[in-house]
């Protein structure tokens, strides 16, 4: 815990000290020189795999400091695609015949687990949720209740069209939260964001069909996805999402995404001009952004980023650089640390409202939170919030498209605090 509180007191000492750009201390990582990176995945506090093209496939012990090769331990393919972790092992996936493979011994050794793969899957990403591991690939989505060791496909809903061999878009980008919905993202028949149960798969499109990308990331409840219009909050509600874009590049062509507990961090590149590529940070859910560049990235397009205890990596075309999260601290004695010291329900915005609204709130503690809308009878009206949340500052949005005019009550309950304001809505 104490270690956590730290990490988010240099992030926000960090955003106070450099304001709205910082060219902070990354250092490139002398062995990886040349390297063509695809995909990197942090395991523990200090251990990350490295996988890309022409036989690259490396583990780190010490944050990035040095690398071994693991490539020739069962893996027949040249070129790795995702890397994923769920169950005690490690994943990673291909294009091919032998498209996912899995280690049990931290990446000495690795075996084929691809029965009930298509021959041509092409495995662009995984996630995993309780016992059940879910693969985003070509050809839908993918899950296996026995680590690889089977696959069925869960296609039903995402309207997928009939692919051709070699044809690498379908589901490109896949993650969970712990409420055991999944969310994946489409890159072809129209494009857009799905979201499914993990207890009953049957994906539904919750928007982003003419603005898709392919980095998507959770932070709680919180799903974010980077696509070439900007970044998009789903507030958990129909197809609405809240634009998070303050700060980023207007023309975007790429984005990447990754977190480090409640810290969201983005790599973004723009259509105009190569000057305007870079690594942001958020630490208040994407509502506003530092750029924490160096100039390695105005001339290199980062692939894929992943961030340890104590660094944030990223993989560009030929190498890789990693930024020391506390490297801008000389000094944390005597300081105060300004974290939520209270429960708050804050009104409403806009108030009255049409068709949707916003609330926000904050949390001391760890708490079960319970947001639900009544009405003057005290009858519920809907179910905002209803999860274990971390500390920190939350904000949902409540779509009212299919409620009356007319005015309602919203209880937030969390703990032994309870609170209950007051909203209207007018159509």
């Amino acid at each position: 815990m104490k270690s956590r509180i730290l990490f988010l007191f240099v992030v926000l000492l960090f955003l106070f000290l450099f304001g709205e750009e910082a060219f902070a201390q990354w250092g490139g990582i002398s062995q990886l020189k040349y390297t063509r990176i695809k995909c990197l995945l942090t395991v523990n506090d200090s251990t990350v795999f490295l996988a890309g093209d022409n036989g690259t496939f490396l583990r780190s012990t010490d944050n990035g400091t040095t690398w071994t090769n693991v490539m020739q331990h069962g893996i027949e393919v040249d070129t790795l695609l995702s890397l994923g972790k769920g169950g005690g092992y490690i994943f990673a996936g291909a294009n091919g015949v032998s498209s996912v493979y899995r280690s049990s011994d931290n990446g000495n050794s690795w075996i084929a687990a691809n029965q009930g793969l298509p021959s041509i899957a092409v495995v662009n990403a995984f996630t995993w949720i309780d016992s059940t591991l879910y693969a985003a690939a070509n050809y839908g989505v993918f899950s296996s209740i026995d680590n690889g060791g089977h696959w069925r496909i869960d296609t039903a809903g995402l309207g997928l069209k009939q692919f051709y061999p070699g044809q690498s878009s379908g589901m490109v980008g896949i993650t969970s939260i712990r409420s055991k919905k999944l969310f994946a993202i489409k890159s072809s028949s129209g494009g857009g964001v799905y979201t499914s149960s993990a207890d009953s798969i049957d994906w539904v499109p919750i928007g982003l069909e003419t603005d898709w990308g392919n980095a998507i990331a959770a932070i709680d409840t919180n799903v974010f996805v980077g696509t070439p219009g900007g970044i998009y909050l789903y507030t958990g509600s129909g197809t609405m999402w809240l634009s998070r874009s303050k700060g980023l590049p207007n023309n975007g062509q790429s984005c990447i995404l990754t977190t480090a507990d409640t810290i969201l961090f983005a790599y973004y590149s723009g259509f105009s001009t190569i000057s305007v590529n870079g690594v942001y940070m958020s630490s208040d859910l994407g509502q506003t952004w530092v750029q924490i560049n160096d100039s390695i990235f105005s001339g290199n397009v980062v692939k894929t980023m992943v961030t340890t205890k104590k660094y944030l990596i990223a993989g560009i075309q030929s190498g890789a650089w990693r930024l020391p999260l506390a490297s801008v601290i000389t000094s944390v004695n005597d300081i105060t640390i300004h974290l939520p010291t209270d429960y708050v329900l804050s009104q409403n915005y806009p108030n009255p409202f049409n068709p949707s609204t916003t609330v926000s709130f904050t949390l001391p503690l760890r708490s079960f939170v319970s947001l639900k809308v009544f009405d003057l009878l005290g009858r519920g009206v809907a179910t905002i919030v209803s999860d274990e949340l971390s500390a920190g500052s939350y904000t949902r949005q409540w779509n009212a498209a299919n409620i009356s005019s007319g005015i309602y009550f919203y209880r937030l309950q969390a703990g032994k605090y309870v609170e209950t304001k007051k909203l209207i809505l007018l159509k």
